[in-house]
C-alpha cells in the first residue's frame, strides 16, 4: 500500500496525511515498515505459514531485497526472522 492509496481511502491529500504523521513524530514510511514487520512476525510464528520461505515473506511484504529484510527485522526485534521461526517451532513442540 502506498501513501496515495491511504490518503485516498481516508479522503485527505497525501500532504495532509504526511503532516498528521509528522505531528505524531513519525513518518508514513516508518509506520508502513513497522506494520510489515509486525505482519512478518505473525507469519513467521503462525502454524499456517510454517513452511513459507523467508525470502518469499520478504517479497510478499514488499522489502527491497532478501538481504534487506533480515537486517531490518533484526534491528527491530534483536533476532533474525529464521531464528524467530526456529524458536517458535521449538516452543510449540514442547
Amino acid at each position: 500500500m502506498c501513501a496515495a492509496a491511504v490518503a485516498a481511502a481516508v479522503g485527505i491529500s497525501e500532504r495532509h496525511l504526511s503532516r498528521i504523521f509528522a505531528e505524531a513524530g513519525e513518518s508514513l514510511g516508518s509506520d508502513f515498515r513497522e506494520r510489515r514487520l509486525q505482519l512478518a512476525t505473525e507469519i513467521l510464528t503462525g502454524p499456517a505459514h510454517g513452511s513459507m520461505p523467508v525470502g518469499r515473506i520478504s517479497r510478499e511484504l514488499g522489502f527491497a531485497s532478501q538481504s534487506c529484510f533480515p537486517r531490518v527485522f533484526k534491528a527491530r526485534f534483536g533476532i533474525t526472522p529464521l531464528a524467530l521461526r526456529r524458536e517458535s517451532v521449538r516452543a510449540s513442540a514442547t
